[in-house]
Parts: C-alpha cells; sequence; structure tokens
C-alpha cells in the first residue's frame, strides 16, 4: 500500500503504526506530494480484533491523504477521512462477490478512534467467524485497533469461477455503553478479489475494490454521476438507511420491491444519471472487468464511493497514481453548477478548461461537466470559486483505481458552526480580529452542554462554559429531522492565527443508541483576516479595463466584494471591467469577504487611465503611369509618440507604418507602375505608453494613376502667300479630355492650345 500525503500549506507530518514504530516524518511544502510505501508487514492477515497495524497519519496542519494498493494486476485508490468528520454509524459497500480467485472476501475494516469504543454491527450475510445474516453482534475497540469481518466465500469453482457473500448493507455503528457514549470510528469495506459486468468469458481478470466509507450522517439526497471515460459502460449501487425511503433513478420512482433486503438497488448503464431520494442515500460507482459488457482492455473492477452534491469542495491536490502495467490512463472528471462564475474560475494546474469542454448534465440542466482526459501521472490541483464534484481514476492492463477527488464531508445532524453577520458556511473556521459566536447543532436537545476550549484560548481569556438544561437559540428541519441551535451568548474575538482544539461534551438523553455523555472534538481554525490585492490591464479612455483579484484569503471562498472606481462607478463582480471615459488618474477601491464571513481592508490603488492617439492621412493625388511617386503622409496627434498607424490598400492586409519617437509624421512614396485607384484606408492609430492605447481612426487619401495621352497633328499643305490661312488640327487619344497641346512653329517659343471637352481636338 502507499501512501500520499498532500497540503497547500507547509507542515510537518507524520506516518506510524499506532501503538508502534514511526515509519516516517518530515516537513510536506505548500503543494509538494510525500509518497510513502507502507510495508508488507502490515497488511491484514486474519479476522477479529487487530492491534498493531493500523496506519496513523498526522500533521500540524491541514492535510489530504490518499491510500492506493499497488500491485500487479491487483490497484485500488481511496481518499482517507480525518478523524475529525468521522461518525458513528456506516452502511458497507461492496458487490456481488465473484472471482476468478479463490479465497476472495467481502470485507469491512472497523478501526476504533477512541479507547473503550463498543461496535454493533449486523451482517448482511454469513461470515467466516460464524456470524449469521441479521445477527447483532457487539465488539470492544481501543484506540487504533482494527477489527476485520470476512463474508462466507466458496473455494469449489462453479462454472470456472469463485462465489461468496457480498457484505454490503451490513450496518456498523458505534454504541453507548453505561456511562460512555457511541464514539467515533472509521469504516473501510469492499472485496479481496471482484469480478464485475456481463457478457464477458470465465476468463477476464478480476480486481479488488477498496474504498473508505462517509458515515451515514453525511449522506445526500442528491447525486449526479458521470460515465468514465471512454468505457462509458458502469454499474451503480444505491444503499439506502430507512426502508421507506422513496429513490428516483433520472425522475422515475424505483420500485421498493427492487431494493436487495430493502436496503440496495444496483442498475446500469452508459448515459450521465440524476439520483434523487426524499431521504438520504449512498451511491456507489463501479467499473467493470476488461472485456465486459463492450468496456474493451486496458480496463478492470473498481468501486468509487460517490460524493452528494451536498457535499462539494471548491479546491483539491489529488494524485493520478503509477499503476504497476503500462501504458497507464489517468483520467479525471468534474460536475459543476454551471450558472455563476464556477465554470469560468475552474482550474487545472491553474489552467483554464476550454469553455467547448464543459457539456450540460442531461438530467439536472443547472449542472455541466467536463473530462480532463489522460492527465499526466502524478498530482493535479483543481479549484473553482464554486463547489464542484470531481472523481480520479485510471485503467492499465487488467489494473484500474479510482476515487472520489476529495471530499468535504460534513455531518449534516451535529455541526459547530461560528455565526458572524457574514458567514455562509457551517465551519468552525474564522479570522484574527473577527468577532464571532459560538454556536452547536445536535439533532437532540441534551441535557447539559459542556464548552471546553482548551488551554491556549483559555489564555487569551475564553473561559470555558457549562450549561445545564439548556434552552435551544432555534431549530432548523434538514432531510425531515428537526436540529436543535444552542449558541452562546457572548461575542468572541481571537488575538491569533492557529488551529486550536475543542471539545464540546453534551448529554445526550434520546434512546438511540448513543445515550450518555457525547464528545465532540473540532479544530477551530483562525486564519489571519484576508489581504485583499488586484491587479489590472487595459488603461486607455474610453476602452474596457479589467481588474482581476489577487487577494490573500488563506485559500476560503470569497462570497462578496465592492469596487469602486473614482466617483463614476462601482462594481460587485469579483474580476470586472470597468471603461473609465476619459484620460486621467482614478483612486479604484477594493474589499472582500470570505465565506467564513472574514472582511479584508479595503485597498486603494491609483489607475491611471492613458489618452486615445488620433491620426489623419493626407496625400490624395492624381498622376500618371510611371510619374514620380507621390507622397503619403500619415500624422499623429495626443497621448505618446511614436506612433504606429495601420492601414490597408484597397481593402487588402492590413500593414503598418511608425514614426520615430521624435516625429509624429511618417510617410511613404506611392508606386505609379500600375494604372487604377488606389485608397490608402488609415485604419487605426497606437501610441507607445504602458497601456499601448489605440483608437480607430478610418480615413483615407487616394491615388489615381492614369495612362499617358498620345497625339496626333494634321493639316500639312502648300499654300500660297496671303492665300486662306489652312487649318492645323491637334488630335488627342488615350487619357480624359480636354487635351492641351503644346507645339512650336520652326523651333521657336512653345506655345498650347486646348480642346474643349468632350472634344479630343483641337
Amino acid at each position: 500500500m502507499t501512501l500520499y500525503l498532500t497540503s497547500d500549506v507547509t507542515t510537518n507530518y507524520t506516518i506510524k503504526i499506532y501503538g508502534g514504530v514511526t515509519l516516517q516524518s518530515g516537513t510536506i511544502n505548500a503543494g509538494q506530494v510525500i509518497q510513502y510505501v507502507v510495508p508488507n508487514t502490515y497488511y491484514l492477515n486474519t479476522t477479529g480484533v487487530i492491534s498493531n497495524k493500523t496506519v496513523y497519519v498526522t500533521a500540524d496542519k491541514n492535510i489530504v491523504v490518499y491510500s492506493y494498493i499497488t500491485q500487479s494486476a491487483v490497484s485500488g485508490a481511496t481518499v482517507c477521512l480525518p478523524t475529525n468528520v468521522l461518525g458513528n454509524e456506516y452502511y458497507s459497500m461492496s458487490y456481488t462477490q465473484v472471482s476468478n480467485s479463490t479465497n476472495a472476501n467481502s470485507y469491512i475494516d472497523i478501526i476504533a478512534v477512541e479507547d473503550n469504543t463498543t461496535v454493533e454491527i449486523t451482517p448482511s450475510g454469513p461470515t467466516t467467524n460464524g456470524w449469521a445474516a441479521g445477527s447483532t453482534n457487539t465488539v470492544l475497540l481501543n484506540k487504533g485497533q482494527i477489527y476485520q469481518l470476512l463474508g462466507t466465500h466458496n473455494n469449489t469453482a462453479s462454472g470456472g469461477l469463485y462465489y461468496g457473500t457480498d457484505l454490503t448493507g451490513t450496518k456498523i455503528r458505534s454504541v453507548a455503553t453505561g456511562s460512555t457514549a457511541c464514539k467515533r470510528i472509521a469504516v473501510f469495506s469492499g472485496a479481496g478479489k471482484m469480478k464485475i459486468g456481463a457478457n464477458c468469458s470465465n476468463s477476464n481478470s478480476s480486481d479488488n475494490l477498496y474504498q473508505q466509507l462517509y458515515p451515514a450522517a453525511s449522506w445526500g439526497r442528491n447525486y449526479l454521476t458521470v460515465p468514465s471515460y471512454n468505457r462509458p459502460l458502469n454499474y451503480y449501487r444505491i444503499i439506502k438507511k430507512d426502508p421507506a425511503t422513496n429513490v428516483y433513478v433520472n425522475g422515475t420512482l424505483v420500485n421498493p420491491t427492487s431494493f436487495v433486503n430493502s436496503r440496495y438497488y444496483d442498475f446500469s448503464g452508459n448515459t450521465p444519471n440524476r439520483i434523487t431520494a426524499d431521504q438520504p442515500i449512498s451511491v456507489a460507482q463501479f467499473f467493470t472487468t476488461a472485456g465486459c459488457d463492450g468496456n474493451v482492455n486496458p480496463y478492470d473492477p473498481d468501486m468509487i464511493v460517490l460524493n452528494p452534491l451536498e457535499q462539494t469542495i471548491s479546491k483539491v491536490t489529488l494524485v493520478s497514481s503509477n499503476l504497476v502495467a503500462t501504458p497507464p490512463q489517468h483520467h479525471i472528471h468534474v460536475i459543476i453548477p454551471n450558472g455563476g462564475t464556477g465554470i469560468s474560475s475552474f482550474r487545472l494546474d491553474n489552467n483554464t478548461i476550454p469553455a467547448s469542454s464543459w457539456v450540460v448534465h442531461p438530467q439536472n440542466p443547472a449542472y455541466s461537466y467536463a473530462y480532463l482526459a489522460n492527465v499526466t501521472q502524478g498530482y493535479h490541483t483543481l479549484k473553482s470559486d464554486s463547489g464542484f464534484n470531481a472523481m480520479a481514476y485510471g485503467y492499465a492492463n487488467a489494473e484500474s483505481y479510482g476515487y472520489s477527488a476529495g471530499a468535504n464531508v460534513k455531518d449534516l445532524y451535529q455541526y459547530i458552526s461560528l455565526e458572524t453577520p457574514n458567514s455562509t458556511v457551517n465551519f468552525p473556521a474564522t479570522c484574527v480580529g473577527t468577532p464571532f459566536y459560538f454556536s452547536m447543532t445536535f439533532p437532540y436537545q441534551p441535557t447539559t452542554i459542556s464548552w471546553v476550549f482548551g488551554t491556549a484560548l483559555n489564555g487569551m481569556g475564553i473561559a470555558d462554559v457549562s450549561l445545564t438544561n439548556p434552552t435551544p437559540t432555534g431549530t432548523t428541519v434538514v432531510n425531515g429531522r428537526t436540529l436543535y441551535i444552542y449558541r452562546l451568548p457572548t461575542q468572541y474575538t481571537i488575538t491569533a492565527n492557529g488551529i486550536y482544539p475543542i471539545k464540546v461534551l453534551a448529554t445526550n438523553p434520546t434512546a438511540d443508541g448513543c445515550g450518555g455523555e457525547q464528545e465532540i472534538n473540532f479544530d477551530l481554525e483562525v486564519l489571519n483576516r484576508p489581504s485583499a490585492g488586484f491587479t489590472f490591464t487595459g488603461i486607455c479612455a474610453n476602452n474596457a479595463t479589467q481588474f482581476t483579484d489577487a487577494s490573500n484569503t488563506g485559500n476560503r471562498p470569497i462570497i462578496s466584494v465592492n469596487w469602486t472606481f473614482g466617483t463614476l462607478g462601482s462594481s460587485t463582480q469579483i474580476n470586472p471591467t470597468y471603461t473609465f471615459p476619459t484620460s486621467g488618474t482614478y483612486p479604484v477601491t477594493y474589499s472582500l469577504i470570505t465565506d467564513i464571513g472574514c472582511r479584508s481592508d479595503t485597498i486603494t490603488q491609483n489607475v491611471t487611465i492613458n489618452p486615445l492617439p488620433s491620426a489623419t492621412i493626407s496625400g490624395t493625388v492624381t498622376t500618371c503611369i510611371n510619374a514620380p511617386q507621390p507622397t503619403i503622409t500619415f500624422t499623429g496627434a495626443g497621448a505618446t509618440p511614436p506612433y504606429t498607424f495601420s492601414y490597408n490598400i484597397n481593402g487588402g492586409a492590413t500593414q503598418t507604418i511608425s514614426t520615430t519617437a521624435s516625429s509624429n509624421t511618417v510617410t511613404l512614396q506611392a508606386p505609379t507602375n500600375v494604372l487604377g485607384v488606389f485608397s490608402y484606408n488609415l485604419i487605426s492609430v497606437s501610441e507607445s505608453s504602458s497601456g499601448v492605447c489605440t483608437q480607430n481612426q478610418p480615413a483615407s487619401a487616394v491615388v489615381t494613376i492614369n495612362t499617358n495621352p498620345t497625339a496626333t497633328i494634321t493639316g500639312t499643305v502648300d499654300v500660297c502667300k496671303d492665300a486662306p490661312s489652312p487649318q492645323i488640327t491637334f488630335t488627342g487619344s488615350a487619357g480624359t479630355p480636354p487635351y492641351t497641346f503644346s507645339y512650336n512653329i520652326n523651333g521657336g517659343a512653345t506655345q498650347t492650345v486646348s480642346s474643349v471637352a468632350p472634344s479630343s481636338v483641337a
């Protein structure tokens, strides 16, 4: 098994076996991925309670951990959940247990994160330790201990395949005992080796299934699916906790009798789906065996537990694993709301995604999806200003892996929140100097609540609080359940950034299996206040200036901004454009609020808007073929020289010509070797300030080139002295009449005579 650790901040980390040796420790730099291969000596080779084999990862600051099973022809991956988001109730996910190998079991692994954890297990089928389907069994675990449960299997082949018990739908929950309340647990499930799909031979490969499960309290009611890239036939399994839950696939109610054991339902298809329910459900997507259902090699079975639309992320760094077989393929697909700026702000490794890559989801037009296909092996960062769901997966010969790319796992019914006038998320985070109220939401009315703030906060004057028979300050309804809100009356302010562990102790009076005192642990994250900043491009009058946010928000999404552009206007868009009508210097202000209610200071930058240049063109003339070349003159004015003029001749290709820095004019010579009318069309002029302002300046100078005229003279005659004067005739041709003829008599002075238009004769 290989672990991948990454973070968007620099932090120290430790990987160890709980209760045993430290395997590796060090520093993760922001954006770095740390890889560690866990020795095979820690694999689980037995059932029941197992000690000293839990891999325990800790860090000073938040990190993301992915776990990969990496072996030739056997691979799988899961995102690992931090202990503070774990729950106390789970339902196992797997698939029909069919394999091409012996000793392939459906499995469940349960890890305790606290001592004296009592776990109640109700298997959906017979297990190798003798538990019957539907029986209720309890085990006691201490922190770091594992309980491994295996479904039965038959090592005698049937038709070349080996069949076993599918443990899908097994209920796992921690329960209260005496004065000890139920405690958090981590649960993994899957299969040691599995064949999925139809229309394939018995010789096709099998692969393991491996996923960490989400607690039932974090399930959602709305899911969107997208087929795996270039292997579109997928299987889907839906688990419902309450048998009375109504489930809909693409708007059609699933007949309740179609659910196996009133617990799970399967379907397959090669198109995107919308899965909804009136109560929370869990959904998994499955890849088939290579060669099954039309899915060609490379491919292999895999299981990915999907995130609901209620649980989204806005930034994640994921790892495209190093598959053993070659050549590997690595893919990502993303589902995101197509309203607002979610799509336009989405980035893959800081690169935008072409708009043409996004496809409107056919079952929910409020969302779009995109395939980020054939990404490179290694780590990739996805981010947007809006929440999205993503899945990372890959194939190679007889191998595959897949997992939900990060998870913002929230208990929908029991959570801590910090109330400020501007916060929009139920998330225990705030900023230095931001006033807030502590609030706790429960699915029951506790008889006592104790807030234990810890030494650091106590040292800032924040004293622990104990309440007896408290009265809720409000209620809300989520998925039909009434939740009770308890807000402390004191407004708090934290003076130093950091992560502060806080504990809430609450006495649950209800008989839901978790009675007694419950301990809710969470980390209060206090960030520095967001620092507003922005850049801008385009500083020319009467042209749009683009303003772009460049703030430091501690990776918290921005929910509100305010811009002012001098006294001329304002905007509430994150990255607005504004057109200043005239040149000058304008004070532009910017401030923002993040999703956790933190407000930045207002930043002011003076934005200097440059004037636009103007231009003229002159040189209109009529001349003759092969005459001396006339001059076309471009003249610039205003703004900053030198000037560059764009022009064309008779609408042809655009050309440019520039002045020198010391002159505002530039000329060109118009050729006269071709007959015709030549329009030199000025298009625009650009100046040379830092803004390089350009203005369209349509104008023309026309050069007309005519052919040269020809002439004849007639009238040769002999006459007598004093006879009537004979007529001498000048005749012009070509060119355009009237003509003017130059002549002399016997080499004397030059004289002229002209025809009268339209005559060509004089």
